[in-house]
């Protein structure tokens, strides 16, 4: 008798979460009037003792109202993303809600941010109406998903339960079991509580999403993208003097003028790669044998013990150039020196130097080329 006692039991914890929601359905059939007047607290009636389930009993009329579970998916754009960020947090919390997520980056290039908020579900649509004061809404989608039935299954699943937890503790007090009766018990027992426990966490868990609103919000710039500015190159001007050691008869030795340099700078940002840049300068009449110029190009290498170009103040640096001249008479011209960035900044240049040059025709003569230039980014 004990056995069959025992296999009954078990049979019926097996199938206690199976009937949940057949349960509900009869809980939701009213009952005969005549049959709930004969049923007394033993669940007696006219026809002789019956067993009823405490399960069974009426349920509240609270327990049938409608539970929603409100989400809203919100993607607008923002003049401010951190701005509209910091509102969106202030206002959360003057609703009474949270801030669960909160991502925010991309300054280099375009703002953008994501918010996983939680408000009182009466608040949801006064708050995405604000939202829409803070920028332009792009998509937004609101969903209300009914948890009622869910919720009173969820009820019904752990009443039942409990009854068939309580049962097999009561069983287990019978005297006369035997070992493996007691375990096979104990196992049952253990399986019941964890689902319990799985019924109960779940329950929870819908009941904070009926409780408070889930408002997911996409934000991005309203202007788009933010272009970091790249110069191309650097132009700009430069005072230039000329001193001949090897004149020709009646030929002025020393001649100033001006002219114009385009730098470029292929790693500007680093300064690890060559400086190149293309020089023209002009020279004053000084002998009454017209203007004179030389126009060049050449490049500037920095050296890794002196900071490689990156410092803000003095980078000293190594160049050499090649071109086309005419002073009183037409050459190509080749030289090197040196010279030092006095400033050096992303947007403006100011250098100095000092360059040896060689003006070759029919015969080799030397000069000595100085200048001062300043030059800005493009």
């Amino acid at each position: 008798m004990r056995l069959i006692t025992l296999t009954a039991v078990m049979a019926l914890a097996a199938g206690a979460c199976a009937g949940a929601s057949k349960h509900a359905s009869l809980l939701a059939r009213p009952m005969p009037a005549k049959k709930a007047a004969a049923a007394g607290p033993l669940g007696m009636n006219q026809t002789g003792p019956t067993r009823v389930a405490s399960a069974t009993a009426t349920t509240p009329r609270e327990e049938h109202k409608e539970k929603l579970v409100v989400e809203a998916w919100i993607a607008m754009k923002a003049k401010s993303v951190p701005s509209a960020v910091d509102a969106i947090r202030s206002q959360v919390s003057s609703l009474g809600g949270r801030i669960v997520n909160e991502s925010l980056g991309g300054a280099a290039t375009s703002w953008n941010a994501h918010m996983r908020v939680r408000v009182p579900p009466t608040g949801v649509s006064g708050f995405i109406g604000w939202l829409g004061g803070q920028g332009d809404i792009t998509s937004k989608r609101v969903r209300g998903t009914d948890v009622s039935r869910t919720l009173f299954d969820q009820k019904i699943a752990l009443g039942n339960l409990t009854q068939t937890m309580q049962r097999l503790r009561k069983l287990l007090e019978s005297p006369g079991l035997d070992i493996a009766e007691i375990l096979k018990i104990e196992k049952e027992l253990t399986r019941l509580r964890g689902r319990i426990e799985t019924i109960k966490g779940a329950r929870r868990f819908l009941a904070d999403r009926v409780t408070m609103a889930t408002v997911d919000i996409q934000l991005s710039r309203k202007q788009g993208a933010i272009m970091d500015p790249k110069a191309k190159f650097y132009p700009g001007a430069r005072f230039s003097s000329l001193l001949l050691f090897d004149r020709d008869p009646g030929q002025q030795r020393t001649r100033f003028g001006g002219g114009v340099s385009i730098y470029t700078f292929p790693e500007a940002a680093t300064g690890e790669a060559p400086r190149i840049s293309i020089d023209l300068d002009f020279y004053e009449n000084a002998d009454g044998k017209g203007r004179g110029f030389i126009a060049s190009m050449g490049s500037a290498l920095y050296s890794d013990f002196f900071g490689r170009g990156k410092r803000r103040f003095l980078n000293p640096y190594l160049q050499f150039r090649l071109g086309y001249g005419h002073i009183n008479e037409s050459s190509f011209v080749a030289g090197g020196g040196a010279g030092i960035e006095l400033f050096k900044h992303k947007r403006m240049l100011i250098d100095l130097s000092v360059n040896a040059v060689a003006f070759i025709r029919d015969d080799v003569k030397a000069g000595l080329v100085g200048t001062l230039g300043a030059v800005f980014a493009f």
